[in-house]
């Protein structure tokens, strides 16, 4: 237990876990005491723990430990697991309950170990304060050791170090029964079987305020099926019987159609995760609330006060995507095609997205219908938006996290952010001799591996939410315009034969394109020379040269638009719009860069423009023939 000791000695850094603290109880059966966890960790329930057992466990008897948690607070985890080896005490995970994250150390401490074929095991790096920085990995190196230490099997010990922590590897029956030592014919099948205690809450809410604090309280949990089962059983039907005095007829009527949208987009959800392979609880409970979630705060719109708390945090600091609605749109949209894109690869079934697509604008429609006479309905329409991407974001990260090995994610070099921008220019080099399903392929990894890994690194290296957040929008906003501008002017140039491979080839440039600018907001000073992929005669560039560049972009598409406008065989309209965005993506990447501090700032927006420049003249010599 070395391991543990030099852990415990560290654990002074760890924030505290999840608001909601484990309920942790004792019963006396026979032969057995039992000792119950249920829920998330707080980090005083390791001190609870290990006094009850202190004070409970009977001398001669077996104690025996019954799990159901989702995880938690790390430090209260590791005071479990040295109370379980200290006393022997043996550990259960029965059927239907679930183990994640801080969870599974516990679980592995048990002097024997049952995990019920019905059950749910999984693992993932140690995040602190929220954070996967170099500190969170370090911790989890250490947590590598301590499952060493435990005769944890190698494969799930390097699953933890390779899972982000927004990610969950979820054992497979055969990796529970290899870690599975309890001899079992010494207990009852109703033992076996021992409830895992529900931890559930009251059916009801008292009022409104009380449904959203607990709306709030559950929102962080990564128990998704304790949250399904709260927004599902207590929440959205509280809210519904505390702003139903807000209803009219109409309104009532469409409430009947807003739930069978929702029946219908939570079913094509399952699909999808089946179409793909993924029908772990925890990653099916997990979309489940994601879109329970947002119907639930949806529905709280409905209440005049909750509305304008909506309306002035949007208004107040809003992101920048959502202050431009073109963008907003236009990031929507990337984000469902870069779902489409996983299935394009092979991953899912697109016909599936599409209809969870067409499901979710007939929930917004019949929502915005609700909202008609509301002074709110604007608010709510854009709200809703805001939403809906981040349960794509759910869909698609719950996706790829089973892909990584069986896409060319494993081409790149993730050792350093230096040895991934030589893998990016690498690619880009070979850009042009790219078969089409490596084309496919490759942007499956970027969208759905790469640029999430990529505002994992942004977050540890002090970008909050909200700025690789709307970095990464704008920029899928600015790479679905561009997309569209190419393809509207390519059919009216070529007209109905123009090559649609091009448009593919187009889609990878983009990403290509945001993942090497989000690289450059990363590397060190000393990492930029070896690593970029332009440079101003042999030598980083200056500001004159970074503004000539971006006057150099301007002045193309002014060329462009006079040729469009005159021979009518390019896009006027998209070219306008497409300028739009990027003015805005160039803008958010300066305003980062500078207020980070990152090195050499006007090299790197040199860097920057050179290829919205470049596709501009490609698209001038492209259009004037």
């Amino acid at each position: 237990m070395k391991a543990l000791c030099r852990i415990l000695a560290l654990t002074a850094l760890l924030a505290p876990g999840m608001v909601q603290g484990a309920q942790i109880t004792h019963e006396a059966d026979g032969d057995f005491d039992w000792y119950f966890v249920i829920g998330d960790l707080e980090l005083a329930d390791g001190e609870i723990f290990q006094r009850q057992v202190q004070t409970t466990l009977r001398p001669g008897k077996t104690g025996a430990v019954v799990l159901n948690s989702a995880g938690g607070n790390v430090v209260a985890s590791y005071t479990m697991v040295k109370t379980i080896v200290d006393h022997g005490l043996a550990t259960l995970v029965p059927k239907t309950a679930s183990c994640y994250s801080a969870c599974f150390a516990i679980f592995m401490a048990g002097s024997e170990r049952l995990a019920h074929p019905g059950s749910n095991l999984g693992v993932h790096r140690i995040s602190v304060d929220s954070q996967d920085d170099v500190h969170a990995k370090g911790f989890s190196v250490d947590m590598g050791e301590l499952y060493r230490a435990l005769n944890v099997p190698p494969a799930i010990r390097l699953a933890m170090l390779e899972t982000p922590p927004s990610e969950m590897y979820v054992l497979s029956q055969e990796e529970k029964r290899q870690i599975s030592t309890m001899d079992t014919s010494r207990l009852s099948a109703q033992e076996v079987g021992k409830p895992s205690g529900s931890g559930s809450r009251e059916k009801q809410c008292a009022d409104f305020a009380d449904c959203i604090a607990v709306l709030f309280q559950v929102a962080s949990s990564e128990d998704y099926r304790m949250v399904t089962e709260i927004l599902s059983q207590t929440v959205v039907p509280g809210i519904l019987r505390f702003t139903r005095d807000r209803y009219d007829q109409e309104q009532l009527s469409l409430l009947e159609d807003m739930g069978r949208a929702i029946g219908r987009q939570t079913a094509i959800a399952d699909s999808i995760l089946a179409s793909a392979g993924i029908t772990d609880e925890y990653s099916v409970y997990r979309v489940r609330s994601a879109l329970l979630l947002n119907v639930a705060l949806e529905l709280a719109q409905m209440d005049p006060g909750f509305a304008q708390a909506t309306e002035k945090t949007q208004t107040s600091n809003p992101p920048v995507f959502a202050r431009f609605s073109d963008i907003h749109n236009l990031a929507f949209a990337d984000r469902y095609n870069e779902l489409r894109e996983l299935c394009q690869a092979g991953f899912c079934n697109e016909e599936m997205v599409k209809d969870q697509e067409r499901s979710w604008i007939e929930r917004n429609k019949i929502m915005l219908r609700m909202h008609q006479n509301s002074p709110y309905g604007k608010m709510v329409g854009e709200f809703m938006i805001d939403r809906q991407i981040q349960f794509i974001n759910t869909l698609k990260y719950v996706i790829s996290s089973r892909i990584k090995g069986r896409t060319y994610a494993s081409r790149f070099d993730f050792s350093s952010h230096r040895s991934l921008m030589g893998s990016v220019s690498e690619l880009f080099s070979r850009f042009d001799s790219l078969t089409e399903t490596e084309i496919r392929q490759y942007n499956a990894a970027l969208g759905a591996y790469v640029i999430p890994y990529l505002e994992y690194e942004l977050k540890s290296a002090g970008y909050d939410d909200s700025e690789f957040n709307d970095l990464s929008l704008t920029g899928g906003a600015y790479d679905l315009v561009y997309r569209e501008l190419f393809v509207s002017s390519s059919r009216m140039f070529y007209g109905s034969g123009y090559n649609r491979a091009a448009t593919e080839q187009v889609k990878l440039e983009g990403k290509i394109m945001r993942v090497a600018n989000m690289l450059i907001l990363l590397l060190r000073d000393s990492e930029l020379d070896g690593a970029t992929y332009f440079r101003c005669h042999s030598r980083r560039c200056t500001r004159q040269e970074a503004e000539a560049m971006y006057r150099g972009f301007e002045e193309n598409v002014k060329d462009l638009s006079r040729l469009c406008s005159r021979k009518k065989k390019c896009n006027a309209k998209q070219l306008e719009r497409m300028r739009g965005v990027y003015v805005q993506y160039d803008k958010l990447i300066g305003r980062l860069a500078s207020k980070h501090h990152v090195p050499s700032v006007d090299h790197v927006m040199a860097m920057v423009r050179i290829w919205a420049a470049g596709r501009m003249r490609r698209d001038l010599a492209t259009f004037s023939k």
